[in-house]
């Protein structure tokens, strides 16, 4: 064999570290050319000034070539002698998609495992997903048994970041030997923080949860951990048991009728000395997510965050025509959008893909003739609209990241309703914390990455197409709609400017549906007129990184939780109250109550008795978080003096009309039998809102009492109990259902001594069931009229479609509410029937 390295000298065998040398010598694949300009800014970046920072962000937008510029950092490294180097993604799919770029781009020292000799010894990138490390039996090993790594790269680091917190969560299924223990032990317990809740518990209801309250998990701990421990060879419990076995005083459990979930308040990191000791961090992220969830969730340092590596020359990249079907016409429902592309289609030249927030709406597109796919499924899904098979339209429940659906896979994109949290510790939060910036800004942060699908380059393009009316109000009004990117921004506007067109069109006879068609076509078809329009309205786009807010508070949150765990409760309350008076405004209760519960829980530590007086404080400000021990006194609801005043101010909180119709839409979506039951109490509530009655939800606030009650008038309310997610066809109301009802009735009675209610169930059935009976007078809305009731407040609100908000005199409000049947009278007498016993 001839030794060229005589010929060349010793030059041949020096390692080359800058990024941009080691591309130029890479055997790729003759369609790969040469860096862009994103790319080599990045990478020379990098290798001037940033190479010796131990946590590093690259934030640079899809498409362009994140993949590449981590794979060369990572190489720089090992040429360095700084290995071991492992690139992680968020699943499966993303890793055999990056091992098959490595490979076309020449990278030869590609492995899987961290055993592999070539990885330990720091001659080859290790490729795999991040759950190949962060488990409870790592290959990499834990604490002092950790592989050491030089760099680790962490791709997607907010999907990986949210797969590592799975790490550390034992859920459990209803009918799990431990969830019926562990419920059985906190029956007592559970009864007294919501004694309906646990009703719905036991018979199953996805939407009934409570948080088993941490003054008694501490009590019966140990009870737990015996439960668990016999069942360590089931895989549910023996991962991440491994982890957090040592830890399960201070994790939180919340339990519901479908299963249960616990965890630690923070991934305990440290655990996984290959990540925690690593001598350096990548994180990769997208120009328009902000970063600051990142703090607690992978312990990144707020400076490395708040300073990523960015390309300065960056634009606006890719095209989406975002459409709002039914802001053109009030006729595109979310129902006929659904049935519109859901249907196959034998002449499809794209994929059409719709991404909805849970199993439960992935159906309804099934149904319709969609391909539902779950976790075993989805990448066979994929690999369909890869392989140009577009017949069918692919219905992904709660995926909007760590997919990557580019160019023909993905033509046209649903993003259907308003996306929520599956899991059940999320689930918490968000129900305690529904207008917190920190909800609304994970709330905008998933919608942007569900939009973000199906563009994925420069040249790339895509339909996008919105529906529900909770995602609607999220994308137009209100507090959320101020967390998106400036890009997202003005795709929104172009989207409504071009649903104002395409009301014109429907106002002079054409049908919506070929209006929304056509729309489609022109961007599927490349019309120029609308390309050039959209390149036009973003060229006025300011491209940046999205600034990190809230990191300060995240941070603030770590720093009093390290403290709690260092065994400082003291020092974890002072930085909480810190946290508070910085960063908390007066008016938000509920996040002010959030941060008092948790300074209760510090408090334990020391006192129960302070602690108690601090979760009474918190139970004060926030209804929805856990009912103190002792002192919890219940709150009457008060009758507000002029119904027409409070018409008026909630008109007038919005900033259009077009908002407050928006509004009205999402109450009465939430007004139909089939809703969670969740939903369709805050629908009762916010409709009770909207009429001018002061409106509660006791069995949500305190625990015990009606879902809904209304205050009509002096001595006289409205109380409700709300079966929702009966089936339609059932013939009967059950015994149980009706105790539920005397039991709300009895609460009542104990509670408002002087007053009257008028008592009313809704429910689809009026017959009574054999033992079903009321204590006392109660009428049933079943589906008409509560149709007619939603009916009469959506043409109430029609009304002031045209008007001037801020100019309504008491009487135009008096006269349009009589108009339409929702006059006090009208509400107590006009939308029921009476039961029928057995």
């Amino acid at each position: 064999m001839v030794d060229f390295s005589k010929k060349v000298g010793k030059s041949l065998t020096a390692k080359q570290l800058e990024p941009t040398k080691i591309y130029d010598s890479l055997d790729r694949a003759s369609d790969k050319g040469p860096l862009r300009p994103a790319q080599e800014s990045i990478l020379a970046d990098w290798h001037a000034s940033r190479r010796a920072d131990r946590d590093l962000v690259v934030k640079l937008q899809t498409g362009q070539g994140k993949t590449l510029i981590g794979l060369l950092m990572l190489q720089s490294k090992l040429n360095e002698g700084r290995g071991p180097a492992a690139f992680l993604c968020a699943d499966r799919f993303l890793v055999q998609q990056t091992q098959k770029q490595a490979r076309e781009f020449g990278f030869k020292n590609i492995v899987d495992e961290p055993d592999s000799e070539e990885f330990s010894s720091g001659r080859s990138i290790l490729i795999n997903t991040v759950d190949k490390l962060f488990n409870g039996i790592s290959r990499f090993g834990t604490r002092a048994q950790s592989v050491d790594v030089g760099t680790i790269l962490l791709d997607d680091a907010h999907a990986c970041a949210d797969s590592i917190r799975q790490a550390f969560t034992i859920s459990l299924p209803r009918g799990h030997d431990c969830y019926t223990a562990i419920l059985d032990l906190f029956i007592d317990d559970l009864e007294v923080q919501g004694p309906g809740t646990l009703a719905d518990i036991k018979n199953g209801n996805f939407d009934a949860f409570l948080p088993i309250p941490y003054w008694s998990w501490k009590e019966k701990v140990a009870d737990v951990t015996r439960f668990l421990a016999r069942k360590t060879d089931d895989n549910k419990i023996k991962f991440p048991w491994a982890l957090i076995k040592d830890e399960l005083p201070e994790c939180q459990c919340v339990i519901s009728g479908f299963g249960l979930e616990i965890a630690p308040r923070l991934p305990l990191l440290e655990v996984f000395g290959s990540y925690w000791r690593a001598k350096h961090r990548i994180f990769m992220s997208a120009t328009i997510t902000n970063d600051a969830f990142l703090v607690k969730g992978l312990n990144i340092a707020p400076k490395a965050i708040s300073q990523p590596l960015t390309y300065s020359a960056e634009k606006w990249y890719g095209e989406k025509m975002i459409l709002i079907p039914s802001s053109a016409d009030e006729g595109l429902t979310r129902d006929r959008i659904v049935d519109h592309f859901a249907k196959p289609g034998a002449r499809r030249t794209g994929g059409v893909v719709a991404l909805t927030p849970s199993f439960k709406a992935q159906s309804n597109w099934a149904a319709r003739g969609a391909e539902a796919v779950d976790r075993n499924t989805i990448n066979s899904g994929i690999q369909r609209l890869y392989n140009r098979d577009f017949v069918k339209t692919l219905a992904l429940a709660n995926k909007y990241d760590g997919i990557d659906l580019p160019d023909d896979t993905c033509r046209i994109l649903i993003i259907d309703s308003k996306p929520f949290s599956e899991g059940l510790l999320d689930r918490y939060q968000d129900s305690c914390r529904p207008l917190s910036e920190s909800t609304l800004l994970k709330e905008a942060r998933t919608i942007e990455q569900g939009i973000g699908r199906g563009v994925r380059g420069q040249r790339d393009y895509c339909v996008v197409v919105l529906i529900g009316a909770s995602l609607i109000r999220a994308m137009r009004t209100g507090q959320s709609k101020l967390n998106f990117s400036e890009m997202t921004h003005k795709q929104i506007e172009i989207g409504i400017a071009i649903a104002d067109l395409a009301r014109d069109e429907i106002a002079e006879g054409v049908d919506p549906l070929s209006a929304l068609d056509s729309l489609v076509k022109q961007c599927l078809t490349r019309d120029e007129g609308w390309k050039s329009f959209y390149s036009q309205e973003m060229e006025s786009v300011a491209v940046n990184p999205t600034q990190p807010a809230l990191l300060d508070m995240f941070a603030a949150e770590l720093t009093a939780e390290h403290a709690y765990r260092d065994g400082e409760p003291e020092r974890a309350i002072e930085e909480l109250q810190k946290l508070i008076d910085k960063f908390i405004p007066a008016d938000s209760k509920d996040d002010r109550g959030w941060y008092v519960q948790d300074m209760a829980r510090y408090k334990h530590a020391v006192s129960a008795t302070e602690a108690n007086l601090l979760q009474i404080k918190a139970h004060k400000m926030n209804h929805s978080l856990m009912r103190p021990q002792s002192g919890m006194v219940i709150e009457q609801l008060k009758v507000h003096q002029k119904r027409v005043e409070e018409v008026r101010s909630w008109l007038k909180s919005f900033e259009s009309n077009e908002a407050m119709m928006l509004a009205a839409e999402e109450i009465t979506t939430k007004l139909s039998f089939g809703t969670q039951a969740d939903k369709f109490e805050d629908g009762v509530h916010q409709l009770g809102i909207a009429l001018g009655f002061s409106s509660q939800r006791p069995d949500k606030d305190w625990r015990s009492g009606p879902d809904n009650l209304w205050a009509l008038r002096d001595g006289h309310y409205l109380l409700i109990e709300c079966k929702s997610e009966v089936d339609l066809g059932r013939e009967a109301i059950y015994k149980t259902e009706t105790g539920q009802m005397n039991n709300a009735c009895a609460w009542f009675k104990q509670n408002y001594p002087a007053a009257v209610a008028k008592k009313v169930m809704i429910i689809p059935s009026k017959q009574l069931g054999e033992g079903a009976g009321f204590t006392e007078s109660v009428q049933i809305m079943r589906r008409p009229n509560l149709k007619r009731l939603t009916t009469s407040f959506k043409a109430f609100c029609s009304e002031f479609k045209q008007l001037d908000l801020h100019s309504l005199s008491d009487s135009k409000i008096q006269q349009i509410l009589e108009q339409h049947r929702l006059a006090i009278d009208n509400i107590l007498n006009d939308y029921y029937e009476e039961p029928l016993n057995p």
